[in-house]
């Protein structure tokens, strides 16, 4: 359940920073790792 709950926690954060048309620090993490891996 815990996965299901991180799951949700990152939608809504990309929901929305789309919604505000801002990026947030986690959202650009998530998207562009700084070290170049993907999660």
């Amino acid at each position: 359940m815990a996965a299901g709950a991180v799951f949700l926690a990152l939608s809504a954060q990309l929901l929305q920073a789309r919604l505000m048309k801002e990026e947030s620090p986690v959202v650009s993490w998530w998207l562009e790792p700084e070290d170049g891996t993907a999660l």
